[in-house]
């Protein structure tokens, strides 16, 4: 059998991050292998915590753990999410377009991120001042009536 740039594990995560709604027949398909096979491998991807199965109706639904870290060493520093966005087809522009868009998505993302994060900092702000004014008001009272 001749080597793949991407394995099947990858190819199967990159077909449910196209379709989280394929069947395990759709995603055999996508990753071009056997319904058996394509079965172990999402089984070993929900074991290594890279997926997650949500029951949909009378099936399931695949949510990528997209926060994961790569586990080989040259791409440790890398997330899942941010591999599946470079893998993901050109709209019309060339390797490198594609790559820019990915890149400005995942920046994006991480402005967001932060965005919620400020959020969150400044209602923390917020009631420790409040906490802060009670708390001076508390020890003035306290001193003048010892």
């Amino acid at each position: 059998m001749a080597w793949a740039f991407i394995s099947t594990h990858g190819a199967v995560l990159l077909a449910v991050h196209r379709d989280p709604n394929a069947t395990i027949d759709e995603i055999a398909d996508a990753a071009g292998i056997s319904r058996r096979w394509a079965i172990k491998v999402v089984s070993d991807l929900l074991a290594a915590g890279f997926l997650e199965r949500q029951r949909q109706g009378r099936g399931y639904r695949y949510v990528i753990a997209e926060d994961r870290p790569l586990r080989h060493p040259p791409i440790s520093g890398s997330d899942v999410g941010r591999l599946l966005r470079l893998l993901e087809p050109d709209e019309g522009g060339d390797g490198a377009e594609g790559t820019r868009r990915a890149v400005l998505r995942d920046l994006k993302e991480q402005i967001g991120d932060a965005r919620d994060q400020l959020a969150i900092l400044e209602r923390h702000r917020s009631r420790l001042e409040t906490l802060l004014r009670h708390t001076i008001t508390e020890l003035r009272r306290a001193a003048r009536n010892p």
